[in-house]
């Protein structure tokens, strides 16, 4: 141990140790890509009136939207109540300010993959491995019709009814 000091100190003391902790103070002030605000928002998801669980809500930015906020898209899971907060970088965050299209895949819960092919989706990488409830009829912004607006301060979403398109 006696040893590492002394070679620590020595290193420091030579023209090449303030060099390494100018690099590795430099490394660490790194902040990463700019963070746009974000702003509290919930919501409930319904099916015929009734909550639902388990239908997942994305954002997508509108054509009016600005980088960065228009290269984020905030989401959140529906809970057994159907409520769901929306989470942008960490959980319950939120989104940034603007109008958003809104779309929505309820994946079945029950689905047990029978043929090979769905075993193998199944056992994919890409996390959607549960058919679709709603077929795939809110899954992409083009099919999507609901339009929400993000503002300043805390954001209570309307409903989304899924049996309503």
């Amino acid at each position: 141990m006696r040893l590492i000091r002394l070679l620590a100190a020595r290193l420091l003391q030579t023209s090449v140790g303030p060099l390494f902790v100018l690099i590795g103070v430099g490394l660490g002030c790194d902040a990463g890509p700019e963070r746009v605000v974000t702003h509290p928002a919930t919501g409930e998801v319904r099916w015929q009136g009734k909550p639902v669980a388990g239908v997942r809500i994305t954002l997508h930015p509108t054509g009016a939207a600005t980088p960065p906020a228009g290269d984020l898209r905030p989401s959140g899971t529906s809970e057994a109540n159907g409520t769901f907060s929306l989470s942008t970088y960490e959980i319950g965050d939120g989104a940034p300010v603007g109008e958003w299209k809104v779309t929505a895949v309820w994946p079945d819960p029950d689905f047990k993959p029978r043929t090979p092919e769905e075993i193998e989706a199944a056992s994919g990488a890409s996390g959607d491995s549960k058919p679709d409830k709603l077929r795939g009829k809110f899954a992409t912004p083009v099919d999507s019709f609901w339009l929400i607006t993000i503002a300043e301060g805390v954001n209570s979403l309307p409903p989304i009814d899924l049996s309503k398109p």
